[in-house]
């Protein structure tokens, strides 16, 4: 089974009991836990409502296995320092090449990180892996959990566009859930077939999605709107 719990997003969810503990933000950060592993996916803006939100919500930062960062713009990599504070020297820090001085700060200061240059799937645990270094105008890459219902796909904001990380997703086995930000998804009415194209049975558009509810219209059983201290389990 796959749990990911929505740490950090635009809105707070209305549905959740403790949602006064918690504090929204533009950004996004995911805390999944598959397979004894704990991969915490993006880190927000804000460090400090990172950490406020994972543990209001009572997970631990410092039982996080793996750290790993879609892209380097602020509201997905702005909470690593503050993370890095909490996380063992030995944690994997799995992100993209081209980061700032504030992020060299950091890695200077931490164990193990791993800088995807590859354009291809690499594993990174068993039945976890990133899509590799994708791009369009900025460097991107995806996670991939291969699960018994098929492969879950979690984006950052999608900047590569849809088409190519699903196809790239694709190469493992049947796409069953797309998690995250579509960014860059609707252009023109033909892009609301993409979710058909690739037979997507689970879709959370999240934080910089844009015409959720468009998606949510054509795609009723398939489209959950989540927010901050929301769970998805698959």
């Amino acid at each position: 089974m796959v749990k990911i719990t929505i740490v950090y997003d635009n809105k707070i969810s209305n549905d959740i009991a403790n949602g006064n503990m918690l504090q929204s933000d533009w950004g996004l950060s995911l805390y999944i836990q598959f397979e004894n592993k704990n991969i915490l996916f993006d880190t927000g803006s804000d460090g400090k409502i990172l950490i406020n939100n994972i543990t209001a919500m009572g997970l631990d930062p410092k039982m996080i296995d793996l750290v790993f960062i879609s892209h380097n713009h602020r509201d997905h990599i702005g909470g690593l320092w503050e993370l890095s504070k909490f996380i063992q020297h030995s944690t994997p820090i799995v992100l993209m090449p081209g980061y700032g001085s504030d992020i060299n700060m950091v890695l200077t200061h931490h164990g193990l990180v791993v800088e995807v240059n590859k354009k291809d799937i690499i594993e990174l645990e068993d039945n976890i892996y990133t899509t590799g270094k994708m791009d369009i105008n900025i460097f991107e890459q995806s996670l991939l959990l291969k699960t018994d219902k098929g492969i879950v796909v979690i984006v950052g904001c999608s900047h590569p566009g849809l088409d190519q990380i699903l196809t790239k997703a694709k190469e493992l086995g049947q796409i069953y859930a797309l998690i995250g930000g579509f960014h860059r998804w609707y252009k023109n009415n033909e892009d609301i077939n993409i979710f058909k194209k690739y037979n997507i049975k689970k879709i959370y558009p999240l934080h910089c999605s844009i015409k959720k509810e468009l998606i949510k219209e054509h795609y009723k059983q398939n489209t959950k709107l989540l927010y901050t201290g929301d769970v998805i389990e698959i």
